[in-house]
Parts: structure tokens; sequence; C-alpha cells
């Protein structure tokens, strides 16, 4: 929990499980060399009671000698505005508030007050929603910068050390009502499951990291999946994808779905197998937060949907180097040089310079481009040529193709055109194509 950690920021609401950790992490603090500090916030909820709560952290800190973040926010109005519970919006607004704080300190982490009967909760409340198995492994000890020291701890040891070491909490009186699901479990199912078990929260621990491992382990096979793709994009092959066994196609979508910022419903990842295996041609599925799937033969991809981009038409300088906005590639337009000393992957294109008319440019496709392409039979539209030589869908409206006052003279991909090619001593001319966002010269 504490590797490459110089610091904690623990979060402190004033309840027994957080002041019995400020209390701990303070009296380890000299041993294991972390510097700690405390965070409480204000959820602009239950009133005075609530302000009595920053009191009583305020207080406490000062006592501890523990520097003290203030924060607060309107939960309320909060949940209105993005049409959530006033539950998940609180806990929105206190984990921005937190990681904010932790970023101001070096190599900070957050730790949290979670303990053994809230894992048993989460664990239950997932399964009465129909989860799979990453809901069944409960609340992480470590992730994403937040550890929870007290997870294998119950309510009844905490509230036995505070008493021991005479400390005080505050209670928020809502968590005595049956008016959200979690305290419906804790006031009347947990109690039941106790019966059953006394030590029901600690087995629910250990079943829940049984499962993590299992978890761990089929999501390192769907991550293997994932394919080198540019920034803001996750690429597979979509038959490798559709003959996976299905646990491991569904993990290798949610994790190329959350590594663009969304969390997919089963419902979509039941979507992108089928698009996935359905084979064919062109294909396209929309998904929420923004994001784009598209099957471009073997090709799956998903991507933020972007809009049109804009047409873009540069002139190029003859002996010059010049860089495309719109892709990030650099280009070369001059002499043709023997000795070219280019990476293998960057596009030559040899031409005779008495075959262009005028100057050259590259510019985006327009509607009605057609080329003939030197060595193949006939003339198409450079849509019909994009479309057999398998170019994204997504990539075709800026993709780079360098013509003359005549029209086209070479496009990447596809090749030169039948009038502007040439070879040997006759080749005096050329063009020199970088990879995406990657330098090509000298």
């Amino acid at each position: 929990m504490l590797a490459d950690t110089d610091a904690l920021l623990c979060a402190v609401s004033g309840g027994a499980d957080s002041v019995c950790l400020l209390h701990l992490l303070l009296r380890l603090s000299g041993e294991l060399g972390f510097r700690l500090e405390a965070a409480h916030f204000h959820h602009g909820i239950r009133g005075a009671e609530a302000d009595r709560d920053r009191d009583f952290v305020s207080d406490l800190c000062r006592d501890w000698a523990v520097p003290l973040h203030h924060g607060r926010g309107d939960a309320p109005a909060f949940a209105r505005q993005r049409g959530m519970s006033l539950e998940a919006a609180a806990r929105e607004l206190r984990y921005a508030f937190l990681r904010e704080r932790a970023e101001t300190l070096d190599r900070c982490r957050i730790a949290t007050a979670h303990q053994a009967e809230d894992n048993a909760e989460t664990l239950l409340l997932h399964l009465c929603r129909g989860t799979g198995l990453r809901g069944l492994c409960g609340i992480p000890p470590v992730r994403d910068g937040i550890i929870r020291p007290l997870l294998p701890v119950t309510r009844e040891e905490i509230l036995d050390y505070l008493d021991v070491h005479g400390l005080p909490h505050v209670e928020d009186s809502t968590n005595a009502l049956d008016d959200g699901a979690r305290n419906l479990l804790r006031h009347r199912v947990l109690p039941v499951l106790r019966e059953l078990n006394p030590s029901f929260p600690r087995a629910a621990l250990a079943a829940a990291n049984l499962l993590r491992e299992d978890e761990e382990y089929l999501c390192r096979l769907g991550e293997a999946c994932l394919e080198d793709a540019p920034p803001g994009e996750v690429r597979f092959s979509a038959s490798r994808l559709a003959s996976l066994p299905a646990p491991v196609a569904s993990r290798a979508l949610r994790l190329g779905a959350e590594r663009l910022g969304l969390r997919l419903e089963q419902r979509h990842v039941e979507a992108l197998a089928e698009l996935a295996s359905a084979g064919g041609g062109l294909a396209r599925l929309d998904l929420p937060g923004g994001l784009q799937a598209s099957r471009e033969f073997d090709l799956l991809r998903l991507r933020r949907i972007r809009s049109d981009p804009e047409p873009y038409d540069l002139p190029l300088t003859y002996g010059s180097w010049s860089t495309i906005p719109a892709t990030g590639q650099e280009v070369y337009w001059g002499p043709f040089t023997d000795g070219a000393n280019v990476h293998e992957k960057f596009q030559i294109f040899r031409f005779k310079n008495a075959n262009i008319c005028g100057s050259i440019h590259v510019r985006s496709r327009k509607p009605g481009d057609t080329l003939r392409i030197f060595g193949r039979i006939g003339e198409k539209t450079l849509k019909k040529w994009m479309i057999e030589e398998k170019i994204p869908a997504l990539d075709r409206a800026v993709w780079p193709v360098f013509a003359d006052d005549l029209g086209i003279v070479a496009v990447p991909g596809l090749g030169i055109a039948e009038r502007a090619a040439a070879s040997g001593p006759e080749a005096d001319g050329m063009i020199i194509l970088s990879e995406r966002n990657k330098s090509c010269r000298k």
C-alpha cells in the first residue's frame, strides 16, 4: 500500500471508522516514514449536523497536529444536474476533492476507512443488481492511488479500538434510517447472515479476494488482445476476438473501452462481440459517452466520435519539408536521392518531374476524385480504391492526397498515378511521407 509513497491523505468524516484510521496512521507514520495529512468534505447536506462534523474533525486534527484540508460541495444540486442518486453524487464530489488535494502533495496516496462490513455490503449490493465477477470482488484494497487499510477489520473491532484508546467520534444520524439499499442491508440482511456465520464479513472478504485473483487473471488474458493503436483509439483483430472464450473477449472489450473512459454495460459488450463475429465488410455501432465502434474487415476499433474534420489543402515547396497538421505526418517533395536514408515504413513515391503539372500540394479527399494507379488496371473513384484497400472509413476524411494542377499524383497506401510514375534514371523527383506523428527528417 505504501510503495512509492511519501505521503498519505486520510479521508476523515468524523465517524468511528475514519477516526480509528487517522489514529492508526498517526501512530504508524513515524515508524513507516510517511507524511500524514487529513481531508474532510462537507457535502452540503444534513444541515447543522454536517457543520458539527466539520468542526469536530477540525478540532481533532488540531489536537493531533495533523494538517487538515477542507472541501465543500452541493451534492443535491450536483445530483439534479447529473440525474444521479444523492449518494452517488456525494461520492463523486468527495473523491474529486480528495484527488485534487492529493495532487498538491508529492508522491501521495489517499487512505479511506472502508472496513469489512462495507465490503460485504458492497458485494451484496452488486449481487442484487446482477453483477459479474468484477462486482463480486468487492472493494479493492488498492486501486487508482487509493488504499483501504481497514478492509480486514470489523466494525466491532473498530469500536473496541476507540474504547481502549478513549477516542471520540461523531455519528451520522442518517445511518440509522432504512431509507437506502445499503442501510437496509446493514440493518436487516447482515444480522441474518451473521446468525448463519458470525464471521460473515470476513468470509465475504476472503471470497472477494479469491474472486479478485480470478478476475485479474482473466483481465490479463483480455488485455493481451489489445493491439497497438494511435492515442485515443483501441484496436482489435475482429477474427481473433470472435475466437476467444466469452469471459476473455468480454474483458478485452471492457478494458479497451475503459482506456477511452467508458464503463460498458453488459448489453454493450454483447453488441460489440456480435459486431466482431459478424464478418463481412464495414459496420458501425454507436456507444454511450461519445464512443463509436467500427468494424472494417478484420479491424475492430473503438474511438471517440469526432466531428467531420475540416478539409485541408497544403502547398508544398520543392526541396523542403512540411508538416500535415491534420495527421501530424511530415512530407518532403524534392529531387530524387538514390540513397535516401528513411525508415522502411516511410512511403516514397518516385516520379518524373516533367510529368508534374505545376506544383504539388497535399490535401484531403474530394468528392468525385478518381485515380488510375500505376501497375493496376482501370480508373476508379478514390473512395472505391480506399474501400478495396481496406483504409478505415474514419481515416479517409483526413487521408493525404498528393495532387498537382491536373489532379491526383499519389495516394499513400494506394500508389502513384500512372501518368506520373517513373523509375531508373527518369525518376528525378520524389515524395517522402512519414508515419503518423513520426519524423522522417534527417
